[in-house]
């Protein structure tokens, strides 16, 4: 298993992850991203100097992917790194590969001053992991479709 940055090489591959996402998850009914909007998403933070992207990979074959932003929190001015998207093909999970793609991203904000790091759970098994891994549950995030 490799983790290694993601290059624009890597947007298709990046975008099919994306779909996936979408599609196997609960965002399925809350998120309309495209093929499209994908692309443009994932070509703005490999751009981006306050964003990255790596991917894990298996035999070549890409079966992982965090990306990640920095922000400036506006109460109390600390960089905070951000997960943007962590995505894991469903049989590549349960080893240490996804463990591994969030410790290259938390290392990698630290090393950009970041002293926060925060996580989405959409689940609450999701949040249960990140509370194993001393993440402390904050707020809790809800969406309403308005158009």
């Amino acid at each position: 298993m490799t983790i290694r940055a993601a290059t624009a090489e890597d947007i298709d591959t990046i975008v099919a992850m994306g779909l996936r996402f979408q599609a196997l998850t609960s965002y399925a009914a809350h998120l309309r991203a495209t093929a499209t909007s994908l692309r443009t998403l994932t070509a703005a933070v490999l751009a981006n100097a306050d964003a990255a992207i790596w991917l894990a990979e298996r035999g070549g074959r890409a079966v992982g992917m965090i990306a990640v932003g920095l922000y400036t929190q506006p109460m109390s001015g600390e960089c905070v790194g951000s997960e943007i998207c962590w995505w894991m093909d469903p049989e590549a999970r349960g080893g240490r590969t996804a463990l591994k793609l969030l410790h290259t991203a938390e290392r990698w904000a630290a090393q950009q001053g970041a002293t926060i790091f925060q996580m989405m759970a959409p689940t609450d098994a999701v949040g249960a992991f990140y509370e194993r891994l001393h993440y402390e549950l904050i707020e809790r995030h809800y969406m309403r479709r308005l158009a």
